[in-house]
């Protein structure tokens, strides 16, 4: 009974969250400009730990853009972002979103 009432919790949660208002474009455009631009600088971490006794770790990572292959365009990867977020194309281009021009 309880998994069968979590299960009716959790798709009707989900159905909701469907459901919910598109963005606004202009702020479709900004959270979009952000994740696109997140995605497309590599990033990299360092880490070193010492513990009791002399122990010590060293830990490195790189990660690089998007999963997928062949890459989208940042400026495409932002375009299927506004409109998946606003379900409207954007008012403006990424690379004026980088510049921060109209």
């Amino acid at each position: 009974m309880r998994a069968r009432l979590a299960f009716a919790s959790a798709a009707s949660l989900m159905a909701l969250a469907a459901c919910a208002p598109p963005l606004a474009v202009d702020q479709a455009e900004a959270i979009c400009a952000g994740q696109v631009q997140a995605t497309v600088q590599p990033t990299a971490s360092v880490g070193v730990g010492f513990g009791s006794g002399g122990q010590t770790a060293v830990g490195v990572g790189m990660t690089f853009g998007s999963a997928s292959y062949p890459p989208p365009t940042p400026a495409e990867a932002y375009a299927t972002c506004v409109r998946q977020k606003s379900g409207q194309p954007p008012k403006r281009p990424y690379a004026s979103q980088m510049t921060g021009q109209p």
